[in-house]
């Protein structure tokens, strides 16, 4: 159990850290912000997202597993999607809440690269979980297609005539990878928005629903799917990684 936590932490890390540039360029993105393309600024808010994620793997991940093994018929040998589905969205609503001001800090960093003292200077218990609500939302959309889906998506493959005795393994992985990145990207790249706008300028909004609101008028419907591509090229390698 001990070697399973260092190695969801050791594999947490090598993903956050070799994805974290795309997740730069699509923060930046998505508040419509003009990113700085040096090494330097790309890894802006790398050591809050390290954090951030470690935290998220081991509740989100851990927790899935215990309501995917509460749920589940012991006698049925089904791929249970159902199951999977809602312990995945409780699994990634609950870690949320907990993470989101580390989430807000890394925000605040990658579009305004303020020290971190400044950043929590300013922050009361409210301004912390400011963009809380949206956060959760996306959160449960990611663990619905990510987790969820690349979990489903694997066993059918091995179950499958072509991939059967799991003859190809890291086929198999990169396929899962690449199905969950997508439709994690599909489901939550407009709350991630939301919560990106909040989190990069807390006063300009009063509610979600405001931000929503604001965002639809001002600058259109395709507003929520700024940011898309990077999103999907950065969730399917990590679910790889």
């Amino acid at each position: 159990m001990k070697n399973n936590f260092y190695d969801l932490i050791l594999s947490s890390t090598i993903a956050e850290i070799g994805t974290y540039p795309i997740e730069y360029m699509k923060c930046n993105a998505q508040a419509s912000k003009m990113p700085l393309k040096n090494i330097s600024a790309m890894y802006s808010g790398v050591g809050a997202s390290i954090l951030r994620q470690n935290i998220n793997s081991a509740i989100r991940l851990n927790l899935y597993k215990f309501c995917e093994h509460s749920l589940e018929n012991p006698e049925s040998t089904k791929n249970n999607i159902t199951v999977k589905i809602f312990s995945g969205a409780f699994a990634g609503g609950l870690s949320q809440l907990i993470i989101s001001p580390i989430d807000l800090i890394k925000v605040q960093r990658q579009i305004y690269h303020h020290s971190y003292t400044n950043i929590i200077k300013t922050l009361s218990l409210s301004r912390a979980y400011s963009g809380c609500a949206p956060n959760v939302l996306r959160s449960i959309c990611v663990t619905i297609g990510d987790i969820s889906t690349f979990d489903y998506v694997k066993s059918s493959l091995q179950d499958s005539k072509i991939f059967k005795n799991n003859s190809n393994p890291l086929l198999i992985t990169t396929m899962s990878s690449i199905c969950s990145g997508f439709f994690a990207s599909i489901l939550s790249n407009p709350v991630d928005v939301i919560k990106t706008r909040i989190m990069a300028q807390p006063n300009l909004y009063h509610s979600t629903y405001d931000c929503f609101n604001k965002l639809l008028k001002k600058e259109g419907p395709s507003v929520f799917y700024r940011g898309f591509l990077y999103n999907w090229a950065r969730l399917g390698p990590w679910n790889f990684l």
